[in-house]
């Protein structure tokens, strides 16, 4: 009775081909499309980067599918399945749909039930296309597994009865009476008040980042804003991520996890904004000023002109310094800029570079591979040459 889940992975592959393939859990390992004398995970991103892909953060990376079966099936417990028969059955699905992508599938006998993982680079190394699944695609999955395993022998597993039970289950799970609070949220309670524990904590976070992202203007304000005011602490805070960590439940959470405006990317886009308007706001101020201390000068007399100027000289002092402020703001962005594009003209560089080594290494890949079949042929045909001039000589 084999169950079968595939779920699609925006993380490199190193870690759960690390894990998939560990001499403690796996009893047999295959691959498919790569040279084991190298890294697997590095073979994966590789190939991506031959046709531009797989370097986004969101991008989708590997596929993983695991085929679980039943203990019952077990040859210990009068079935006809082991480790090798597992392994034959899930390759043989994945020769059917995933010739064309490099794999890595190891079968695991550590539990009661047997199970296999496969580790499935989401490009193709032959035309360079990724993997696209619908519901349907995952569904149909599931039934020909069946088909395979019933082939050898091994229970189906009626996965559809199994999902419209779990729907029941849901159903009646929400009608029920609104639970009371567990000891997690009482203690939640106890700690930060009701606003924690009105909404989804995660809800709460969201709310607070938002706040500080209004006025903060760099990073440091804000994990400072956070810390000082709800307690929030940002463990990771990087260019390219960023963590929150909730004040009374001891958990992590990265900011892309609680959406697309939580990002690093997103919240360093909040920040510039504040600072642009801080910038124009401050270009603005000394016209304005200097408006309102002549239209007094206007309706005024002369002792009134006297007490302005008097009062003049340090809100002169103060406009020269915010001239001074902008005018480094904006020499340092000029400089920014500019070493920003010749770096980026330097990774683009190095980025070519790295994908023609890629290309070259795959036509060497591939002229290996040929001269290999041509000599596997040549070997054959003299096996055949010499089978035959065999069985002439033993019929004279």
């Amino acid at each position: 009775m084999p169950i079968a889940i595939c779920r699609a992975c925006k993380s490199y592959a190193g870690k759960a081909i690390n894990y998939v393939t560990d001499e403690k859990k796996a009893e047999r390992i295959y691959t498919h499309g790569l040279d084991e004398s190298r890294s697997l995970s590095q073979q994966f991103i590789d190939t991506a980067k031959m046709f531009d892909k797989g370097e986004k953060y969101d991008e989708r990376k590997y596929y993983h599918l695991k085929f679980s079966f039943e203990p019952k099936d077990r040859i210990e417990n009068g079935g006809k399945l082991n480790a090798e028969l597992a392994e034959k059955i899930a390759n043989e699905y994945l020769q059917k749909h995933y010739s064309g992508n490099e794999y890595v599938l190891a079968t695991h006998t550590d539990k009661e039930h047997i199970h296999a993982h496969a580790i499935i680079n989401a490009v193709s190394f032959e035309n360079g296309k990724k993997i696209q699944h619908s519901n349907r695609d995952l569904a149909n999955m599931k039934d020909e597994i069946n088909d395979i395993s019933e082939k050898y022998e091994i229970s189906r597993f009626d996965w559809k009865q199994a999902v419209k039970e779990k729907r029941q289950s849901l159903k009646q799970e929400r009608t029920k009476e609104p639970k009371e609070l567990t000891q997690a949220e009482k203690y939640i309670k106890e700690r930060c008040g009701d606003e924690w524990t009105a909404n989804s904590w995660k809800d709460t976070l969201r709310e607070k980042i938002d706040e500080a992202k209004e006025i903060c203007s760099s990073r440091t304000e804000l994990q400072e804003y956070l810390k000082e005011n709800y307690r929030i602490e940002m463990p990771r805070n990087t260019k390219g991520t960023v963590s929150f960590k909730h004040p009374a439940v001891d958990v992590v959470v990265r900011g892309a996890k609680l959406g697309a405006d939580y990002t690093s990317k997103a919240i360093d886009e909040s920040i510039n904004l504040n600072l642009e308007r801080g910038i124009s706001y401050a270009k603005l101020r000394p016209t304005e000023e200097t408006s309102r201390t002549n239209s007094k000068r206007e309706v005024t007399g002369v002792k009134q002109n006297q007490q302005n100027r008097i009062r003049k000289q340090p809100a002169e002092r103060e406009l020269n310094g915010v001239h001074s402020s902008i005018r480094e703001i904006e020499e340092r962005t000029k400089h920014l800029s500019g070493t920003g594009r010749e770096e980026l003209r330097e990774r683009e560089r190095a980025e070519q570079a790295e994908r023609e080594r890629m290309a070259r290494e795959q036509r060497e890949k591939v002229e290996r591979l040929e001269q290999q079949r041509k000599q596997f042929e040549k070997q054959q045909q003299t096996a055949l040459r010499n089978h035959r001039s065999h069985d002439r000589g033993f019929e004279r």
